[in-house]
């Protein structure tokens, strides 16, 4: 979205503005957002990038104590995107404990270092890769690593790296 005065393509609807704000303005501000939000929004038809608010949004509207009636379904959103990550990161610790076994030691980047480290909670932020940056004397040992705990890796010609499970490892 193209905000006046602002370069970029990329700023929040006003929706999802409110969203933003019911999330991390102090307790007062978040109750009157909410109470705005529940007028505009639908959860059946979010825009592209709210969805990914939802679980941040249920655990902020219970810190809050509001019951609302939108409470169960975005309880609904919050424990498939725990439930996802918990199999994610459990994968990935076979593949941490892969690179220790040959000596790697990878920095934890993205979206799961976000959910452990920022959030504390690993429902708040459904984790969509994992993403591990190694040094590039680390990457013959590192392939390794990552075909022997059965994950998929691809390396460019470049200094960059990627392993990540497949669609199917997600599910399983």
């Amino acid at each position: 979205m193209k905000k006046d005065g602002l370069a970029g393509t990329f700023w929040p609807s006003e929706q999802q503005e409110l969203i933003l704000r019911a999330i991390v303005l102090p307790d007062a501000g978040a109750r009157e957002t909410w109470t705005r939000l529940t007028r505009v929004m639908d959860l059946d038809r979010l825009e592209e990038g709210s969805f990914a608010l939802m679980p941040q949004l249920y655990r902020r509207l219970v810190a809050l104590g509001i019951d609302a009636p939108e409470l169960p379904r975005l309880k609904g959103i919050y424990r498939r995107s725990w439930y996802g990550n918990q199999l994610l990161l459990e994968r990935g610790a076979t593949l941490l404990r892969a690179f220790a076994e040959r000596g790697v030691e990878p920095l934890v980047a993205g979206d799961a270092a976000l959910a452990v480290r920022t959030y504390g909670d690993t429902g708040s932020r459904e984790i969509a890769q994992l993403e591990l940056i190694i040094g590039s004397s680390d990457v013959e040992a590192a392939a390794e690593a990552v075909g022997r705990a059965g994950w998929p890796f691809s390396a460019s010609t470049t200094s960059s790296s990627s392993a990540a499970p497949s669609s199917s490892s997600r599910r399983a």
